[in-house]
């Protein structure tokens, strides 16, 4: 399980024997910086994808995925061999903009949506099973042995997303960040999913909402009302948002290594410093873990981790530089990507 340097974005690979899934693609630019060198490595290259997956339809998930799909496009119109093979491509995407949205938010959503339905063209045009209407929580898959659950999107949030979703009031009793809650339509509907093979699990958050994603684990039935659940790896929710997460999320759901995919120079400041308190604060001092970045990680968050690791056992990882991806599982394993 690799992710690959993405800027702000997300773009991760999964592989197991003889099949392999890409989910997202990063924004502008990922393609050319990491993606296609990835996929083209020549001591490993990957050519072949039962599944590509766009959690939702934000530029920093979906444009190394149109870069994908049109490198597949130009081979199309040149009579050329296809250079990537991809079975099933899964993303559901909304028609219009929000009812309500200002006429900024009006020209946000309209990329997203001409992104995805340049995506949907694609797909077509290539032919490529394009599956949406299962993507609702609880619809599970083997693919060749590997177990898929959709966590999220809540069906509401898919039938919604022509309507600006408006702040909640927090739960009765809620301590924690003093951010609003992330209710923007787009990362409302970004998909999660649960994968498991061979008792290897892990969790793939998009931009859902912790709190979305344990409905989902509990439907599953992944988790119950009672217990902590365990995966190999966690993708952390939307980068490390404070507004997508809260500290409950990390106490009902542990992991092995923890990934936050972001880059240091990211205008949302990403990861936010209560999360990764939190992410710490849910495991006893004792307890072996690992934070793995995608990016080496800004100064003021460096500055959080030397505190945090005052007394505990948790290591830090990076993706090393001229590599493309960082390894998430298994964890003995370098990145062997091009320098």
């Amino acid at each position: 399980m690799e992710f690959l340097d993405a800027a702000h974005g997300d773009c991760c690979l999964i592989r197991w024997p003889g099949h392999a899934m890409l989910i997202d693609g990063g924004p502008a630019g990922t393609w050319r910086r990491s993606l296609k060198r990835r996929l083209n490595d020549p001591d490993d290259p990957v050519r072949s994808f039962d599944v590509v997956i766009v959690t939702h339809t934000d530029d920093d998930h979906i444009a190394g995925i149109l870069d994908l799909m049109q490198a597949n496009a130009d081979a199309h119109d040149d009579h050329r061999p296809l250079p990537y093979a991809i079975g099933e491509l899964w993303f559901t995407f909304p028609t219009k903009p929000p009812a309500e949205a200002t006429p900024n938010e009006q020209d946000a959503y309209g990329a997203s949506l001409r992104q995805g339905n340049n995506l949907a063209e694609l797909a077509r045009k290539l032919r490529i099973r394009w599956r949406a209407a299962d993507l609702v929580p609880g619809w599970t898959t083997d693919l060749h042995g590997l177990d898929v659950t959709v966590l999220a999107p809540p069906v509401e949030a898919t039938e919604r997303l022509a309507t600006m979703w408006k702040w909640d009031a927090e739960p009765a009793g809620f301590t924690g960040s003093t951010r609003r809650p992330d209710y923007g339509p787009y990362n409302a509907a970004s998909l999660a999913l649960h994968l498991e093979y061979q008792g290897v699990s892990a969790l793939i958050s998009g931009d859902s909402r912790g709190s979305v994603i344990t409905n989902g684990l509990l439907r599953a039935p992944h988790l119950t009302a009672d217990d902590a659940l365990t995966v190999n790896v966690l993708h952390v929710p939307h980068h490390g948002s404070g507004a997508n997460s809260r500290p409950e999320f990390f106490e009902r759901i542990r992991a092995d290594t923890y990934v936050i995919s972001t880059v240091a120079t990211n205008r949302h400041g990403h990861p936010h410093p209560e999360v990764l308190g939190w992410i710490v604060g849910s495991r006893a001092k004792e307890e072996s873990y690992r934070l793995v970045f995608t990016n080496p990680p800004a100064a003021s968050v460096r500055e959080q981790l030397t505190a945090l690791q005052r007394g505990r056992c948790f290591q830090i990882v990076e993706r090393e530089p001229g590599r493309a991806s960082v390894i998430a599982y298994p964890s003995s394993l370098a990145a062997s990507m091009l320098p």
